[in-house]
């Protein structure tokens, strides 16, 4: 993280010296993700609102599908599932104009996510089934976000031999290609999708979600795992 935010200052430095709305439209979006990791919610929000304003006004297509993503994304993490699909919408629609693949498998999987939330189950899947398909296509280890979504959205349904499989190959996946933010909702999910029927392969994932995640972005799915596994084996006062 703080090598990541020196870089971060540095290319701020070098952007506004240039002064030119690409540079500046990538630099904002770094600052914005370093501000994700801190916390700083207001700090993400108005680097992004910024760097959308840079790129745009570059004509920069690729970065303007990028920001619009991790804003969906950001929109996803607050809550506000209309407004996040809203924000895909615009970003999957972008991405078939530029022919950019991965990023619309990455909104795919985004506006899956939001449906799951909205309990709009088909729709998520169909969303979440074509993102997979997109990843799979390109030999991408991107396709565990869709498989962990896709976990999600068998758990809900009672389907649990389904929402294993989904887990446990995005957690195969994930440990494969060091991808902490891939590899802790594997991890968190399957500990909760096993929490009565076997508590104790249940805390070890969630303790292992825990230990995995840290302090960054996963670390409070990652503790409510930890919670949930407790809760279900009678561990109150743990949780």
């Amino acid at each position: 993280a703080e090598s990541c935010r020196a870089l971060a200052d540095d290319a701020m430095a070098r952007a506004r010296r240039s002064d030119d709305d690409r540079a500046l439209a990538a630099a904002h979006t770094v600052l914005a993700l370093v501000a994700a990791h801190d916390g700083d919610r207001l700090a993400n929000d108005t680097h992004y609102l910024r760097a959308l304003d840079h790129a745009e006004r570059a004509g920069d297509l690729l970065q303007v599908i990028r920001i619009r993503l991790n804003r969906g994304s950001r929109l996803n993490e607050e809550g506000f599932y209309d407004e996040a699909i809203a924000e895909l919408d615009l970003a999957i629609g972008l991405a078939d104009l530029g022919g950019y693949a991965a990023f619309k498998g990455i909104a795919l999987n985004n506006r899956g996510e939001a449906r799951r939330q909205l309990g709009q189950f088909e729709r998520a899947m169909d969303d979440l089934e074509s993102a997979k398909a997109i990843f799979q296509r390109l030999g991408s280890t991107l396709v565990a976000y869709p498989l962990n979504e896709a976990g999600q959205v068998h758990a809900a349904r009672g389907q649990t031999a389904l929402a294993r499989a989904a887990f446990t190959e995005a957690i195969e996946v994930s440990r494969t290609s060091g991808d902490v933010q891939g590899l802790v909702p594997g991890l968190a999910g399957l500990a909760r999708l096993l929490a009565e029927d076997d508590p104790a392969a249940a805390r070890s994932l969630a303790d292992d979600a825990v230990a995995v995640g840290g302090e960054g972005l996963g670390q409070v799915e990652a503790l409510l795992a930890q919670g949930w596994v407790a809760l279900a084996g009678g561990d109150g006062d743990t949780a």
